[in-house]
């Protein structure tokens, strides 16, 4: 029987974090264990490598948790760390060394850094297990907005590769996709995608997938179910024939389509529901630009009187 992606994807999540929580002292099972209900896979494995990078830096630069291995480390030294400390942890990850590899955090890795190390430490204090908050009294780094670079179309491409064959419906010409967090949803396509879709479907025919991917819509050479990083490599490939200025990504392509769906429309919680944005705070700091143009322009659209 084929597997779902999404539901291979979360059990593959589930297996790598149970090899890191191996690596990491045992009360960190507990708050995995605390968070697992309003969490998906995906984000608990990023929590996951997060801390292991933690307490790496505390077995390293910490002289009372270097006489002891990660895996023994106590509650209680949580209790020994104070403010400095995860500053220290910041500036650490800012750049370091692992497996001969030079690796560099900028503001938006190390916010989500802090953040994951804020979450580990606010369920041991407010369940009363620690008595300090050292996490909570440093400051998330201040990022720099990156300018946002628009083309292309709407779907997340982690949506794109899980579609199966079943998802597509020529009846209303919709898909449906898996958000985040597996709510399922209903997306529409016009009549360009649509005759790309049929013209794709019959060379599908001819392919014999591997066994477990029988029902991948879209698949890879090898006839596996393509991958979010061949998609990104695709990507990459066509758009330098195109242009060369601009790093064009799947997730600049879903940007563009959004700008477009807005610059018709003007309606902010339709391009929310349409990007699958859980909270429409998100879609408004991506199309903020937009909105201040149809501001201005709602400046010169009434004439109070004749000149």
């Amino acid at each position: 029987m084929a597997t779902n992606y999404h539901e291979e994807q979360k059990t593959q999540n589930i297996l790598k974090m149970r090899a890191v929580l191996e690596e990491l002292p045992p009360f960190c099972k507990e708050f995995f264990r605390g968070i697992e209900q309003y969490t998906s896979a995906r984000t608990r494995l990023a929590y996951a490598y997060d801390l292991r990078m933690f307490f790496e830096f505390l077995h390293e630069k910490n002289s009372a948790c270097a006489r002891l291995e990660i895996s023994q480390i106590p509650l209680s030294y949580l209790d020994m760390l104070n403010r400095q400390d995860i500053e220290e942890y910041l500036e650490y990850v800012s750049l370091y060394q692992k497996d001969g590899i030079s690796i560099i955090n900028e503001e938006r890795g190390k916010s989500r850094k802090l953040a994951s190390l804020r979450s580990f430490y606010n369920y041991f204090f407010e369940t009363e297990k620690i008595e300090k908050n050292p996490a909570a009294l440093v400051p998330l780094p201040k990022q720099h907005e990156k300018e946002i670079i628009r083309l292309g179309t709407g779907i997340r491409v982690s949506e794109c590769v899980g579609l199966d064959l079943q998802d597509v419906d020529f009846d209303v010409y919709g898909i449906r996709i898996l958000r985040k967090g597996g709510k399922e949803a209903i997306i529409y396509f016009g009549e360009e995608v649509g005759t790309a879709l049929l013209d794709y479907l019959e060379q599908r025919e001819h392919m014999v997938p591997v066994e477990g991917h029988e029902n991948a819509l879209f698949l890879s050479l090898q006839n596996r179910r393509m991958a979010v990083r061949s998609v990104e490599n695709l990507v990459k490939k066509y758009a330098s024939r195109v242009t060369t200025l601009k790093k064009i990504t799947p997730h600049k392509l879903r940007s563009t389509y959004g700008t477009a769906l807005y610059q018709e429309t003007g309606d902010i919680y339709l391009v929310a529901d349409v990007l699958g944005h859980s909270d429409v705070n998100t879609t408004r700091k991506h199309y903020a630009a937009q909105a201040d143009e149809r501001r201005r322009r709602a400046a010169n659209a009434v004439r109070l009187r004749e000149k």
